[in-house]
């Protein structure tokens, strides 16, 4: 068990952390049963079931509670409106892999006794923390209580166990790593010409010039380094590698003409930095061969493989979940045409949120004014007139004057608002004509603002 908690450890304390910030969430149940955002008389939203997964309720504050911990994993930042019915969807997403995730532990009998994590968690705390005690005392201050934490370390090695299962045995032939070496050898696999060299950083230019002296009057390297002045220099102890083409410009440019096992003389590495540099012997342009870079390889193409059967097995984990989706919209994929319409709520508390959850009658104009410039790339500024044209169908005992106005960006988008309103009025083409004519007049003569969208 031991030497099974070790090597898979990487795969546990990767989302550890996340799952036990979630595990108090997952069990929230709602109480009541409003499927649809409702405001508060004092202005707050009240909680709501935003969807169910298999057959248990989401509500609204714990998918907002989700998103704060999703972003704060992925430190997501310079997020715009438009993005965020995408991330809803992605953490609705791992809400629902998570209970597809609990119901195939279940259905394969995984199971993790108390006694094997509490083993697992002091495996971490021998490998991660000076001493046990250190370890409880960073729980502590986390306000993690012991058996919260060894609950969820349990649950997440049931998974860890289960994703192993799903992604079996991976045998990678020789043929495909050949295959990939083949690909990749002038890519990866190959070390351009260059040299190995030693570098020593200094603060001042006499304790550079120093240090050159040193090496001038017949002392090694090696033995400069190892001794106390080291301890104030940055100072390789083995050589490094730089491709020739380092040399040909730059900092190392004064570097290009010295010979090898020659102290250079010193550089000037920035306005407060100075080095000295020694080549130790140079390096031709050559390319790996397979034997000497076969196990790379083969780790590279298995952690590929894995991959995507996870990947693989989390959508099909997906496709098998019993979800129902009540609130649509914070899911729904903004239009292209509307880039003014922000999404209804935002990243806040369930009882903060301030944003209007419906306002379908302010929702026309900014889709109208979207209309008017996706399809009038010249002249999108007639915005106000097409609020104006709102204004105009919600008073219809409105003169004729308005009327073309309206009637004009309507006709030049789209024939299905213009026959709304107008249709009864313009019947004979003669009148059409002149409309139009009227039209063109009117527009020539306005003096549109330049569009800043």
């Amino acid at each position: 068990m031991m030497d099974f908690l070790r090597k898979q450890m990487k795969w546990v304390m990767a989302i550890i952390v996340v799952a036990f910030l979630l595990s108090t969430f997952l069990m929230y149940e709602g109480t009541g049963t409003r499927r649809t955002p409702t405001r508060n008389a004092d202005g707050t939203m009240s909680d709501y079931e935003v969807a169910q997964i298999n057959g248990r309720s989401l509500m609204r504050s714990e998918l907002e509670q989700r998103l704060r911990s999703y972003l704060s994993n992925y430190s997501s930042r310079n997020i715009e409106s438009l993005d965020m019915p995408a991330i809803y969807k992605t953490v609705l997403d791992n809400a629902i892999l998570e209970s597809q995730l609990d119901k195939e532990v279940e259905a394969n009998g995984i199971k993790i006794s108390d006694a094997q994590a509490e083993q697992a968690m002091k495996a971490y705390a021998d490998t991660y923390f000076p001493t046990r005690e250190t370890f409880y005392q960073a729980l502590e201050q986390s306000g993690i209580r012991p058996d919260d934490y060894k609950k969820s370390l349990a649950r997440q090695i049931a998974i860890d166990q289960l994703m192993n299962m799903a992604v079996g045995e991976i045998e990678i032939s020789e043929d495909k790593a050949l295959e990939f070496y083949d690909t990749m050898k002038n890519i990866v696999y190959s070390k351009p010409e260059g040299f190995m060299i030693h570098l020593a950083n200094f603060d001042t230019s006499a304790d550079a010039e120093n240090f050159r002296t040193r090496l001038v009057n017949g002392e090694s390297w090696d033995i400069i380094a190892s001794s106390d002045l080291s301890a104030s220099v940055d100072i390789t102890r083995e050589p490094v590698f730089l491709p020739a083409n380092a040399f040909a410009t730059g900092t190392f440019s004064a570097l290009a003409s010295l010979d090898l096992e020659k102290p250079s003389e010193v550089f000037t590495l920035s306005s407060s930095d100075f080095g000295v540099a020694m080549k130790t012997s140079h390096v031709d342009a050559s390319v790996s061969p397979y034997d000497e870079v076969s196990s790379d390889i083969r780790t590279v193409l298995t952690q590929q493989e894995e991959r995507t059967r996870l990947s693989n097995y989390q959508e099909s984990l997906l496709a098998k979940a019993n979800v129902v989706i009540n609130d649509k919209e914070l899911f729904a994929s903004p239009e292209p045409e509307s880039k003014d319409t922000a999404p209804e709520f935002v990243i806040e508390d369930i009882t903060e949120v301030s944003a209007e959850p419906e306002v379908k009658s302010e929702e026309v104009k900014p889709e109208v004014k979207e209309e008017v410039k996706a399809e009038e790339p010249v002249s999108a500024e007639p915005t106000p007139e097409v609020k104006e044209s709102e204004e105009v169908k919600a008073e219809e005992p409105v003169s004729a004057e308005p009327t073309p106005e309206v009637k004009e960006p309507e006709e030049v988008k789209t024939e299905e608002p213009v026959s709304a309103e107008p249709t009864p009025e313009v019947k004979e083409p003669e009148e059409i004509k002149a409309a139009v004519e009227k039209i063109e007049e009117a527009v020539k003569s306005i003096d549109l603002p330049a569009v800043t969208e």
